[in-house]
């Protein structure tokens, strides 16, 4: 959308900052499904951050746009898109030409 990384930190900790800040904090579930204890550490350094809503940042953006943002920027794995449902959601579909793409197996 912007032609630039969505969230440019300047380093690991300043990053994952940056897109709490859209995500808000995970919950302890998430976390937990991360299944990793570097995460659970690095969550647990990092102070409250104030919630914007990627509306607020793309004013200009569809609707669809955000909502497969939103869909996408979530901790749990399971709880993401899938590539398939990527490609079926509103905002991607309309580019999509299934007879022009070629298909692994």
């Amino acid at each position: 959308m912007l032609g630039k990384p969505m969230f440019p930190g300047v380093s690991t900790l300043n990053q994952i900052e940056r897109v709490l800040k859209v995500t808000g904090m995970p919950t302890q579930e998430e976390i937990d499904s991360m299944n990793s204890p570097h995460c659970t550490k690095i969550f647990s350094t990092i102070p409250h951050i104030k919630q914007v809503s990627l509306e607020s940042i793309f004013p200009s953006a569809p609707e669809d746009s955000i909502d497969l943002m939103n869909k996408l920027l979530k901790f749990n794995p399971s709880e993401r898109l899938t590539v398939e449902e990527c490609l079926e959601h509103p905002y991607v579909s309309q580019f999509h030409v299934i007879e022009k793409e070629p298909v692994c197996k």
